[in-house]
């Protein structure tokens, strides 16, 4: 658990939160590209300004022996947060399934680190309380919280238990492989959703985050096949998004699959069903598992007045994707404002999804509108069909 201190932006009445996709970031990016923070920082302008961490902090004493043997792990140098600082973010998910690359010291050190920074955050602890606690962060304009969880391809033993530092994880039980994923283990589900009630009490506005790779198909055919599944969120997320916001979540928003998918709205509150990239810097030879299209994605904004959800906009990004020479074993994965026929692209992807869950989405420019007229508080959005 942890609190940071906010910024003020925007309308002086108004409470705005920032959305973007994941950052997974494995290098200080300014040494390469000096004009990064300056090009993105303006779309990134909120009192609370949120993204996934999905990354580790190597330092000189660690031996690449322990990185896991698949993929190497993504790491990289301690100066990773201080982009994001520089950026304006003040809000960081740290769970994730590479949380665990450096094992239980790898997870200790993330958070004494964005401690240090004075980072808000949630997501991983010394045990599986403190994973599962709300992080918080006060603003001028209210108190925000922050509940992280992650769900599949998690490293063995990655999540926290009651003796070990960790992932605050929802395991699944029950799925049949390729139709059905399962759903949420009970005694974890209680854990969350409790800490959501909680953070209910203590705070203005309420942030439910998972990380979730857990689909009904396998989640690397989806996404290299381009199927449909990847712009629909598995059966098991539908219901478990309305259990927390029944739990007292404000909004839920999820990362995990790197495409920046629809809005739905629950009780009158915003799901974000997938954010996709904000930063996605991989090893060379991941490049041929991805297509096009996690390269592109968008940062939303979000403002309220007290709980009272004012506005809701969608500002397109896309993201380099090229491997520099000086830094091969990284493509580069870089975000800039995207303009023209580009944002156009991914602003209409985000406008028809979410016209599949009842939800109207304007474009005007290079900047989405959510239409929040058609949007009934007291009752349930019930999604159109496919």
């Amino acid at each position: 658990m942890s609190s940071g201190g906010g910024q003020a932006n925007g309308d002086a009445d108004r409470l705005s939160i920032v959305l973007t996709g994941q950052a997974l970031i494995q290098s200080d990016t300014r040494k390469l590209w000096p004009d990064l923070v300056s090009k993105i920082r303006p779309i990134l302008e909120g009192d609370v300004v949120f993204t996934n961490f999905e990354s580790m902090i190597l330092e000189q004493e660690d031996s690449m022996d322990e990185l896991p043997p698949l993929n190497r792990g993504h790491y990289g140098p301690v100066e990773m947060l201080d982009v994001l600082q520089e950026m304006g973010f003040n809000l960081l998910a740290t769970a994730n399934n590479h949380a665990y690359d450096l094992g239980p010291k790898g997870v200790l050190r993330v958070i004494d680190r964005i401690k240090e920074r004075g980072f808000g955050y949630a997501g991983t602890g010394a045990d599986a309380a403190a994973a599962a606690a709300p992080g918080y962060i006060d603003t001028p304009h209210g108190k925000v919280s922050l509940i992280a969880t992650a769900t599949g391809a998690l490293l063995e033993n990655g999540a926290a238990t009651d003796s070990k530092p960790g992932v605050n994880e929802l395991p699944l039980v029950d799925g049949i492989p390729d139709l059905d994923a399962g759903h949420p283990e009970a005694h974890a589900a209680r854990r969350i959703l409790d800490s959501i009630a909680a953070a209910r009490e203590n705070s203005d506005i309420v942030i439910a985050y998972h990380h979730n790779h857990e689909f009904d198909k396998n989640f690397v055919e989806i996404l290299q096949h381009r199927l449909p599944e990847r712009l629909l969120p598995p059966r098991w997320m539908k219901a478990w998004v309305r259990r927390q916001i029944d739990a007292g979540a404000d909004m839920v928003v999820l990362q995990g699959l790197p495409i920046a998918t629809g809005l739905d709205f629950y009780k009158g509150r915003p799901i974000f069903y997938n954010m996709g990239n904000f930063m996605f810097q991989l090893d060379a030879a991941h490049k041929e598992i991805f297509p096009f299209d996690v390269f592109q994605s968008v940062v939303a904004r979000v403002e309220y007045e007290g709980r009272k959800l004012k506005a809701i906009s969608f500002r397109p990004i896309e993201l380099t994707d090229y491997i520099h020479s000086d830094e091969s074993r990284i493509i580069s994965g870089i975000p800039t404002p995207s303009t023209g026929a580009r944002a156009h692209a991914m602003l209409w992807q985000i406008k028809e999804t979410s016209r599949a869950w009842g939800t109207a989405v304007n474009i005007e420019g290079d900047v989405a509108v959510v239409d929040l007229s058609r949007i009934d508080e007291g009752q349930p959005q019930l999604a159109k069909a496919w």
